[in-house]
C-alpha cells in the first residue's frame, strides 16, 4: 500500500514538472512576463482591481504581444501591437473566435458572435443588407426620440440624488430600444427586463471565473460546483425570454397590420421554413444582447465623462444648440455633430465597451515575420490595452477628445473590433447614442458625484463599473 502510494506520488510530481516545463517553454519566443513557476498569472486574475491596466502595462513593456499563463493549459497570445493586430484581423487563417468563447457560447450558441468560421460568412452575408440598410436606420429615429423622452422622465425622478448610478436606468432604456426596434415589442415590464439583466451578468460573470479558473473551466470540474446549477437556471431563463418575444410580437402584429417596419425578428421567422428554430434563436438572441448591453455601457460611460469634464461637456451643449432646429433631432443633423463624434470616440477610447477579443489560428501562421501561433491556438486582442498604450494615444488616462481630429493609426483603436468580423451593428448603435446624449445634453447638466470616486472597471462580457457608473444631475435653465 505504502510503495503504491509512493509511487502515484513520484508519477504525479513527474506529471507536474513535465506540465510546468512544457507551458513555460511554449512558444518561448514570444514574451511572458514574470510569473509563478507553479501557478503562472493566476494571482493576477484573483485580484480584478486595476487588472485591464496591469495586462496593458504588460504588452507595453514587451512590444505589444506577451504570453499569459493560467495552468494546467497552454499560455494564451495577448496583443496590443497594431500591426500584428491588422495581420490577425484581415487573415482568412484567423476569422474564428477564440476557444474560449465556448463558454459564452453555451448561451448564445451559433449566433454572429460566436460561431464558426464556415456557419458565419453565409449568416454574415444575410443579416447585414437589413440591419444596416439606410432607410431602416432611418425609421428607428423615431424610437429613439419616443424612448429618450421616457429616460428623460426616469432621469428627472433622480434630480437631487447626489450619487446617482446611471447604469440600471440607462440598460432600460436601450433594452427598450433594442426590443421596438429590431422585436417590434415594447411592453416589457420593468421588472421582466431587470430579471433579464440580472441572467446576463450572473452568465457574463461565470463565464469568465471559468475562463480563469484551473478547474472550473472543464465541463467534468465545472458541472459538480453549485455554480454550474445556478448557470443552468439562467440559460432557462433566456430561453423564455426568446420564446416571450415572439409571443408578445405575433400579437402585436395582429393588433396592427401596419406597424411600420418589418423588425429584426419578423426578417429571421420569415426564415423558419428554411431555417431551424434554434438557429432563429440563437441570431435574436445574439442581436439583443449585443443591441442593448453594449450601447448602454458606451452611453452611461460617456455621461460619466461628461460628468467630469464640465468644460468638454459644455462645447458639446453648445453644438447642440447650433445644429437642432427643434425637439426632435432629424438623421441629417446628426451627421453634422463632429464634436459630439470626437467625444464618444474618445470615451470608447478609454471606457471601450468591449475590452477584449479574441481569435483561433486555424492552421500554422507566422505573424509580424518571427512569431508562429500553432494551429488551434487562441490568440486574445486586448483591445482596453491598445486604447490606453501611451506609444500611440499619449497621456492616455487624460480625456482629450481633440485626438479624433487627427488620423488615428489602424489596429490602435478598434471599439467596434476591424476586419470581416467587425460589429455587424455599428451604424446602429452610432445612431441610438448620439440620438440620446443630444437630447439628454440639452436637457441636463451631468455632474460630480457626491462624495467623489474612483471608477472601478472590470472586464465581464462587456466593460464593467463594479462600484457602478455614478454622478449626479442638474436641469438646464430653459
Amino acid at each position: 500500500m505504502f510503495s503504491s502510494l509512493v509511487f502515484a506520488t513520484i508519477l504525479f510530481l513527474i506529471w507536474l514538472i513535465y506540465l510546468i516545463f512544457r507551458n513555460h517553454s511554449y512558444m518561448s519566443y514570444i514574451p511572458m512576463p514574470n510569473s509563478n513557476i507553479i501557478f503562472g498569472h493566476i494571482f493576477y486574475f484573483l485580484n480584478t482591481t486595476d487588472l485591464l491596466q496591469k495586462i496593458t502595462n504588460m504588452t507595453v513593456e514587451n512590444g505589444g504581444i506577451v504570453r499569459i499563463y493560467i495552468p494546467p493549459i497552454k499560455p494564451t497570445v495577448i496583443i496590443t501591437n497594431p500591426n500584428i493586430i491588422r495581420e490577425i484581423t484581415r487573415s482568412e487563417k484567423m476569422l474564428d473566435k477564440a476557444n474560449y468563447y465556448k463558454y459564452f457560447s453555451e448561451w448564445i450558441e451559433e449566433g454572429l458572435l460566436t460561431t464558426k468560421l464556415q456557419q458565419w460568412k453565409p449568416n454574415r452575408k444575410m443579416i447585414t443588407p437589413w440591419i444596416n440598410k439606410q432607410t431602416i436606420l432611418m425609421n428607428f429615429m423615431k424610437i429613439f426620440e419616443s424612448k429618450c423622452d421616457i429616460l428623460i422622465e426616469n432621469f428627472e425622478q433622480q434630480l437631487g440624488n447626489p450619487d446617482l448610478d446611471v447604469t440600471p436606468i440607462v440598460k432600460i432604456f436601450s433594452m427598450d430600444v433594442t426590443c421596438e426596434c429590431l422585436m417590434g415589442v415594447n411592453d416589457f415590464d420593468d421588472d421582466f427586463k431587470r430579471n433579464y439583466f440580472n441572467s446576463i451578468f450572473n452568465i457574463g460573470r461565470t463565464s469568465l471565473n471559468r475562463m480563469v479558473s484551473p478547474f472550473k473551466r472543464f465541463d467534468i470540474f465545472f458541472e459538480l460546483t453549485r455554480e454550474s446549477r445556478s448557470f443552468e437556471k439562467e440559460l432557462k431563463n433566456l430561453e423564455s425570454v426568446f420564446e416571450e418575444l415572439i409571443t408578445r410580437r405575433r400579437k402585436n402584429a395582429e393588433k396592427s397590420e401596419t406597424d411600420g417596419h418589418c423588425t429584426f425578428l419578423d426578417f429571421m421567422l420569415q426564415m423558419k421554413d428554411t431555417h431551424s428554430i434554434k438557429y432563429i434563436r440563437e441570431e435574436v438572441t445574439t442581436m439583443l444582447f449585443a443591441g442593448h448591453d453594449t450601447i448602454s455601457t458606451a452611453i452611461s460611460f460617456i455621461l460619466y465623462a461628461l460628468s467630469r469634464h464640465p468644460e468638454i461637456q459644455e462645447n458639446v451643449y453648445d453644438e447642440q444648440i447650433d445644429i437642432i432646429g427643434n425637439e426632435n433631432v432629424t438623421y441629417a443633423e446628426i451627421q453634422q455633430m463632429k464634436y459630439l463624434d470626437m467625444v464618444i470616440n474618445e470615451t470608447m477610447r478609454m471606457y471601450p465597451p468591449v475590452p477584449l477579443i479574441g481569435r483561433k489560428v486555424e492552421e500554422d501562421v507566422v505573424i509580424a515575420g518571427k512569431y508562429l501561433l500553432p494551429k488551434n491556438h487562441s490568440v486574445g486582442i486586448l483591445i482596453y490595452g491598445c486604447h490606453h498604450n501611451p506609444n500611440y494615444f499619449p497621456e492616455p488616462e487624460k480625456f482629450i477628445p481633440e485626438r479624433f481630429q487627427n488620423e488615428i493609426l489602424p489596429g490602435t483603436y478598434l471599439p467596434f473590433s476591424l476586419g470581416p468580423r467587425n460589429c455587424i451593428g455599428k451604424k446602429f448603435a452610432w445612431l441610438e447614442i448620439k440620438v440620446c446624449i443630444s437630447k439628454l445634453i440639452r436637457r441636463f447638466r451631468f455632474l460630480r458625484p457626491e462624495p467623489d470616486y474612483k471608477i472601478d472597471l472590470v472586464p465581464q462580457m462587456v466593460l464593467v463599473a463594479k462600484n457602478g457608473i455614478r454622478l449626479s444631475l442638474q436641469k438646464r435653465v430653459e
